[in-house]
């Protein structure tokens, strides 16, 4: 189980491992797939709407569609570009 946390006023977040407290990922991007299926990126706060992708659950694995139904946490632009051009081609 993971806790969340925000900070730098929602422009970076933390993820730590609820049971050892450790911290496990900073990033200031979330990609998530909603219920809609639409790959949509947010802000580090997981509830700013950044964008929303043309890319469609039907096109991704079915492992890659459950880690985005959770949100997958992104460090930088260059991570996020190129995590958006993999799901794309």
């Amino acid at each position: 189980a993971y806790e969340i946390t925000t900070r730098l006023g929602g422009s970076e977040m933390c993820i730590r491992d609820r049971e050892s407290m450790q911290i496990q990922k900073t990033c200031r991007y979330l990609l998530r797939m909603d219920d809609d299926g639409i790959l949509k990126v947010y802000e580090a706060d997981g509830i700013t709407l950044l964008f929303e992708t043309n890319i469609r659950a039907e096109r991704l694995s079915v492992q890659t569609r459950e880690q985005l139904s959770d949100g997958i946490p992104v460090d930088d632009e260059r991570e996020l570009y190129d995590l958006l051009e993999s799901y794309s081609s």
